[in-house]
């Protein structure tokens, strides 16, 4: 069953962009499969420092509380632990703020072990000062030197804590260990390494998908896409390999938010390593959402943010079906597709084709038979596009990346 919440928001004089951040806050709480009832919303020139809301308005909101029947309230920002307890007190129900909610939906997606442990971890580093100030009234039970008993209780609960994320942390740097061996590999690999990035729900993992079916790859090697706010929470990598197209590494990771909590930032760990690591970015971008270019913004200055704004970047729109009439021009250094209808996908694999080797050169070479190492190691890096069987050897055209020239210099010859 469904839980009954009710959202609520503080609408700060400066903030021009209120009502879409509530419209996605109210997509955050479908994620976490929860049923808004109702929406409250006061305007302030801040929210208030002791109870998010002015007095007025909490009296409202209990009443409609009462009237709709809902269990919790759940807030447009994250408070600090005193807000959050002071208005418990007041409207006598269960208080979720956006981070907590962003949690829970990480909670229920995480698969992987790795996801599992950073997922608790950030839950940890949320729940220890609020654990700090729960306990306030009972450290005011004894006077005088001595500690109250909450006081006590209150040390045993936070080291408790402490020592759990101590733990987790030792186990997730032996995951990340492991992690870390995969990634050099794939490094040492010739393909090209490329990661899906963007606003969360702007249609990653489907463009994995139709990839993957292009591919022909097994089913089982899918990942999973529904229209919801962060389906996808574990980092997937996959060979691309669609006949008559150059073979790539593609990673799918979790989606970007405007206003990432702190304690997030763990969860995106192994996002932010596939990213780093990555030769070029497919930036996607969800043209059918009328805040597509506030969102695009916000992936631009993540990129920024986590360092990785100098990497090569193909900016690729998606989910045109949904679109009759694009609103915007169409932009000459951008892709426009739909990962369900395929519109789009081949002139997506064209130009993916194109940037792996626009650093290339066209070379014709000739090898002995005796030397099939040698021939087999060229077949790695180069695209080959003629192969010509004579008696003094086997005579083949193509393309090679400009660095690897030297390694295959001495078996260059005249055009066959």
């Amino acid at each position: 069953m469904r839980q009954r919440v009710l959202l609520a928001g503080i609408w700060e004089q400066e903030n021009s962009d209120f009502e879409r951040q509530m419209d996605e806050l109210r997509g955050l709480a479908d994620a976490c499969e929860m049923e808004v009832v109702d929406v409250m919303v006061q305007k302030l020139p801040r929210m208030q420092p002791a109870s998010y809301f002015g007095s007025g308005r909490l009296l409202e909101i209990k009443e409609r509380l009462a009237e709709s029947e809902a269990e919790a309230v759940v807030l447009l920002h994250e408070c600090t632990p005193s807000q959050l307890r002071n208005l418990e007190r007041s409207l006598n129900c269960r208080i979720i703020d956006r981070t907590q909610l962003i949690l829970q939906i990480f909670e229920r997606r995480a698969r992987t072990k790795e996801a599992r442990i950073q997922v608790e971890m950030a839950m940890c580093q949320y729940e220890l000062p609020r654990l700090m100030h729960a306990s306030d009234h009972w450290s005011r039970q004894a006077g005088g030197r001595n500690k109250g008993k909450g006081e006590q209780q209150l040390a045993l609960d936070k080291r408790a804590l402490q020592r759990r994320i101590t733990s987790l942390k030792r186990e997730l740097a032996g995951i990340q260990e492991k992690k870390e061996t995969q990634r050099r590999f794939r490094q040492q690999s010739p393909l090209k390494k490329i990661a899906l990035v963007g606003y969360t729900n702007a249609g990653k993992s489907t463009v994995l998908n139709h990839l993957l079916m292009l591919s022909e790859q097994a089913k089982e090697k899918q990942v999973l896409e529904q229209d919801l706010l962060f389906a996808t929470l574990d980092t997937n990598v996959r060979l691309i390999q669609v006949k008559g197209h150059t073979p790539f590494l593609l990673s799918d990771t979790v989606g970007f938010l405007e206003h990432l909590p702190k304690p997030l930032l763990a969860a995106f760990d192994a996002t932010l390593k596939e990213v780093q690591k990555a030769d070029l970015l497919l930036h996607i971008i969800d043209i059918s959402d009328p805040q597509f270019a506030i969102k695009r913004e916000v992936t631009i200055q993540t990129l920024q943010r986590i360092g990785c704004a100098q990497l090569p970047c193909m900016e690729v729109y998606n989910k045109v079906d949904l679109c009759s009439d694009l609103q915007e021009e169409k932009r000459n250094d951008a892709l426009y597709i739909s990962a369900h209808s395929e519109e789009g996908m081949r002139q997506l694999l064209t130009a993916l084709d194109a940037w792996q080797w626009e650093d290339s050169v066209a070379l014709s070479w000739r090898f002995a038979y005796d030397q099939q190492r040698e021939l087999s190691s060229l077949y790695t890096y180069a695209d080959i596009e003629t192969r010509t069987e004579k008696e003094n050897g086997i005579y083949l055209q193509g393309k090679l990346p400009s660095k690897r020239r030297s390694q295959f210099r001495g078996y260059e010859c005249e055009e066959i």
